[in-house]
């Protein structure tokens, strides 16, 4: 490339707890089913805000616990300038533990209390008022110049076809171990779509520990699949990815696991976990599109990469969404939603080196605040995954 990658920069948003943004959100959270739609109100009425328009809920503590977890790794996402919480009264324990992480790691948060404000259309006028004072304060930050080290990127695959496999993920693989080479980092999650692959990935590892870690976080999650009465392996690939050519679970996972490139694996991390070294980190999330990507955005991610083969419609809430295809039709049916043709290296006029760094040059530029395709159409998708506390 002529110059070093440890040389390049990227133009983001310094955050108080060191962090490096490549969008400045304001943040709305309904941290209760009451409090949904004044999110979804605010965000409607005041531009520059983005807001969560569902709350996972659970009576257990436990289920408290996970959902303050992932609710204040969104929050402390860099991405995210200043955050709103909304709650029905001041007995909320999901709002008031998210209240003190955020506070304390010296980002601005407000919260509103429905009841303690006098009611629904007072809260509203108050935190419209807040959202614009936000807003504003948050448009006259200015961008500067950080090192690669400040990305984390989180890789993802959906609605998967054999272009996938034999084209748009080792490309991204490309892509991350430059990210990586840098000194930035790279999450890779999807859990069961590992099965039949884990040991290849497995064989990275940095130590015999993390090695074991990754193959036990495969079996576990295959054994919880079947505690449930699901037979995975029956169940995969989907119909999707049979109609795009995919056989079996194995042929899947060989192809999904080429996402996280060649180098070696730092370690695994819980759902929503942020990591806390740079490297190729794997994360315990189901294979649902939009739960996966919502971890690896709460546990910090950036940006996010994401093939498809049959042109899945798709953005997040806090980060942009890079979406990569192999497939040529799909390049041409759903190009609004398609930022790298990746079809070249099927066609013969690519190789998966040059996609990997078109995608890497691409990454560059949304960090630096060029505006992807899911975000020019206004996809905010941000889902939960309850599997490990329902």
């Amino acid at each position: 490339m002529g110059t070093q990658l440890s040389e390049l920069r990227f133009n983001g948003y310094q955050r108080s707890d060191g962090s490096v943004g490549v969008r400045n959100h304001v943040l709305v959270i309904p941290t209760d089913v009451n409090s949904v739609t004044m999110g979804k109100q605010i965000m409607n009425k005041v531009s520059g805000t983005v807001s969560i328009t569902s709350f996972p809920q659970s009576e257990s503590s436990l289920g408290h616990q996970y959902i303050s977890n992932f609710l204040s790794g969104l929050a402390l996402n860099p991405n995210v300038g200043s955050t709103i919480l909304l709650s029905l009264d001041d007995q909320s324990e999901v709002c008031n533990s998210v209240y003190e992480r955020v506070s304390s790691a010296g980002r601005e948060v407000r919260w509103i209390k429905i009841v303690q404000e006098g009611g629904e259309l007072e809260a509203q006028h108050k935190s419209f008022t807040i959202a614009r004072e936000m807003v504003e304060r948050q448009s006259r930050a200015k961008r500067t110049a950080f090192p690669l080290n400040k990305l984390t990127i989180g890789l993802e695959c959906g609605g998967s076809d054999t272009t996938s496999g034999l084209a748009s993920n080792p490309s991204v693989g490309v892509a991350s171990d430059m990210i990586v080479e840098a000194g930035g980092t790279s999450v890779i999650s999807e859990v069961p779509e590992f099965i039949g692959a884990e040991h290849l990935f497995a064989a990275r590892a940095m130590d015999k520990k993390i090695k074991e870690d990754v193959l036990n976080m495969v079996t576990s999650y295959e054994e919880t699949l079947k505690r449930t009465g699901l037979d995975f392996r029956g169940a995969q690939p989907t119909p999707g990815n049979q109609a795009g050519g995919l056989t079996t679970i194995e042929e899947k996972s060989l192809g999904a696991v080429l996402k996280a490139g060649k180098s070696r694996v730092s370690g695994v991390l819980n759902y929503a976990e942020r990591a806390k070294s740079k490297g190729v980190y794997l994360m315990n999330t189901p294979g649902y599109d939009v739960e996966s990507v919502t971890g690896k955005v709460a546990g910090g991610a950036q940006i996010v990469l994401f093939t498809t083969g049959r042109g899945t419609p798709l953005g997040n809430i806090v980060a942009p969404v890079i979406k990569i295809t192999a497939n040529p039709k799909v390049n041409t049916t759903m190009n609004e939603h398609i930022d790298i043709d990746a079809s070249g290296i099927i066609t013969g006029s690519s190789s998966i080196d040059q996609v990997g760094r078109k995608i890497f040059d691409k990454i560059l530029s949304v960090a630096s605040g060029k505006i992807t395709k899911s975000e020019d159409l206004g996809h905010n998708e941000c889902s939960m995954s309850q599997m490990t506390f329902s």
